[in-house]
């Protein structure tokens, strides 16, 4: 069978058949106008709601604009419906930090909602978050958890302070005939939610307040997108699995002035396969289609044009893998495909405009550094390659990804805790290394695979929206400036390009002091490369309460997909400062004296007692 009929045969099972969004014919309830004292029917809508409980109910909103001052809870068999998104129009009030819209039980979920017919509207320069409020999503016009089956149909909705519509842990979602402007952050967002549908929808200038993409989809079975994007300080539809693995999703869009047009985002530790984007046009963006870290994708009769850097670009630590580009027309873009690192299984072009039959699996760009070796983080033999960029990020394995950082971390700990084993795979079996008690701050890189299996092993994350101390998904929130962990609880601490973004990074290195027992060892990597500059640059002022700028701020990408601001860039002085906490640190190499890979370093400090 030829490569163009396995593609259709695969489109065809990738297409799914989105529900009817029309509502059901059941009994209504109109409010009479004359209910209202002022504007303000937040009170008399939500007893109207309570007093409803467990009969179907669809309460009908006449033409007029009316306030919401507080979130509506919507039960089980709900439906709130306007005469037109241009008649009945629902503001947030003046300082109201809270949603629009919620179910009504976030434990154990409702069922069979629907919002129809209405203009929602928000108020966004003064809808502020409360110091004491730890929610990272506090002000969308909807926000729903373990909602199912739930409609949205024939919205408008403007000056949003966060997300129009987001869902978490949902499923069998269907929005239709939405039409969003000027949102902080996104239009839709979910994060975990099954058989989601988008479509006939517009979204025009998203992400006002911050880098956001105006569709984002985070985990989930089973979705399918048609929408059209205009202006968006993001992404104009992103696919990830952060959260959760994303599997079977379909996008059609038109996505204009955008940082990427469609992105596909996938983490290490979760798949992100079986996309079709098809009958799409992305224009005039800076990537018209990124595939990162993703599977089995397929882009069908699309056109991709004006991207003022790459048209298709492959990227990431897993790279593109099995990825089909047919029918589609290629003009006036930077480059017309890319790769930035290496993707696996190929990738293809059938009958696309400008492009050749067939794209080489490996990158274009030169080899500049080749050899064979063992992995020291998972063991297996590879052939480790340098084509440019970052030393400390390239060298990768075949195998398990780790980079040239990670697997000179994992010699580090091998050299300190083993007796000549060759991978952290082997060493987390042996009898001796598992009585160690172990923490890792942060949620990625390749070595929780092989720690998490040490019985006394912890690791961090630093949330917000949640307590110190408390367990998320597993994970220990924890702000490494005051650690809700016991004094000398720990004979090692592994973290990796963490302390760049820690604000008072020395207040940080004395409480991983506090926690390792006499002779702990904190074995660690920061952004910096032998020789290592004389100074640390401070990037930020952190003297005082708030942060000002010294340098134009800089951000990384955080272990949850967001940014990540960067304090400092260590120097050599970094290990003056050790000192005084309490620490003896080395600095070592796994290929020392190389004049690339030699220029790698992994600190290991020691614990000891200041004298």
């Amino acid at each position: 069978m030829s490569l163009k009929s396995r593609l259709k045969r695969q489109l065809r099972k990738l297409i799914p058949r989105p529900p009817d969004a029309s509502s059901a014919n059941r009994p209504s309830v109109l409010f009479d106008p004359s209910e209202y004292q002022d504007s303000d029917i937040t009170d008399v809508l939500q007893r109207r709601i309570d007093e409803r409980i467990g009969d179907w109910q669809c309460i009908v909103l006449p033409t007029g604009r009316f306030t919401i001052s507080r979130t509506i809870r919507l039960p089980t068999d709900c439906a709130i419906r306007g005469t037109g998104n241009r008649q009945t129009t629902l503001c947030l009030a003046d300082d109201t930090n809270d949603h629009m819209f919620t179910n009504m039980d976030h434990q154990h979920g409702n069922h069979n909602i629907r919002i129809e017919n209405m203009h929602l509207e928000g108020n966004a320069a003064n809808q502020k978050k409360r110091e004491d409020d730890q929610r990272v999503s506090y002000c969308d016009m909807g926000y729903f958890h373990r909602a199912s089956d739930a409609k949205f149909v024939d919205i408008s909705a403007r000056d949003c302070r966060q997300t129009a519509f987001h869902f978490t842990h949902c499923d069998g979602i269907e929005i239709s005939g939405l039409d969003c402007t000027d949102l902080g952050w996104s239009g839709v967002s979910t994060s975990g939610t099954d058989d989601f549908v988008v479509k006939n929808t517009r979204i025009t200038n998203a992400g006002l307040e911050s880098m956001h993409s105006a569709i984002h989809l985070d985990g989930g079975s089973g979705s399918y997108v048609e929408c059209v994007i205009n202006r968006c300080s993001g992404d104009g539809v992103m696919l990830g699995s952060i959260f959760s693995s994303l599997d079977k999703s379909t996008v059609k869009a038109v996505c204009t002035h955008c940082q990427r047009g469609i992105s596909l985002s996938g983490d290490h530790h979760n798949g992100l396969r079986n996309v079709l984007i098809r009958r799409s046009v992305v224009r005039n963006n800076d990537i018209g289609i990124m595939v990162s870290n993703a599977e089995s994708v397929f882009v069908d009769e699309t056109s991709i044009s004006d991207s003022r850097k790459v048209g298709v670009l492959l990227e990431g630590k897993l790279g593109g893998r099995e990825v089909c580009v047919s029918d589609t027309e290629f003009l006036r873009n930077a480059v017309n495909v890319a790769s930035n690192r290496e993707s696996t299984g190929g990738y293809f072009l059938v009958n696309s405009a400008q492009i050749g039959e067939r794209i080489p699996r490996e990158s274009a760009n030169a080899i500049v550094d080749r050899y064979i070796d063992v992995c020291t983080v998972c063991g297996a033999e590879s052939v480790y390659v340098h084509r440019g960029g970052s030393v400390r990020e390239s060298y990768r394995c075949r195998h398990c990804r780790a980079s040239l950082r990670h697997r000179g971390q994992a010699s580090a700990i091998i050299e300190e805790f083993g007796s000549g084993e060759e991978s952290l795979s082997v060493l987390s079996q042996d009898a001796g290394f598992r009585t160690l008690a172990i923490y890792e701050p942060g949620i990625a890189g390749p070595f929780r695979k092989y720690l998490q299996d040490v019985p006394e092993y912890l690791q961090s994350y630093y949330w917000e929206d949640i307590p110190f101390g408390e367990v998320k998904d597993g994970i220990s929130n924890q702000d490494l400036q005051d650690l809700r962990l016991p004094s000398e609880s720990f004979d090692l601490v592994v973290s990796a390009d963490v302390f760049e973004h820690v604000r008072r990074p020395y207040v940080a290195f004395q409480e991983l002091h506090r926690v390792l027992k006499a002779g702990g060892k904190h074995i660690f990597t920061v952004p910096v490369q032998n020789p290592m500059p004389t100074k640390t640059v401070c990037r930020v002022d952190t003297a005082g309460d708030q942060d000002v700028f010294l340098l134009e701020p800089r951000y990384h990408i955080a272990g949850d997909g967001g940014k990540s601001l960067v304090y400092n860039d260590f120097g050599a002085d970094m290990l003056e400062r050790l000192a005084e906490v309490g620490f003896e640190t080395k600095h070592v190499f796994l290929h020392e004296g190389h004049p690339l890979r030699g220029k790698n370093i992994t600190f290991v400090s020691t614990k000891i007692d200041v004298v």
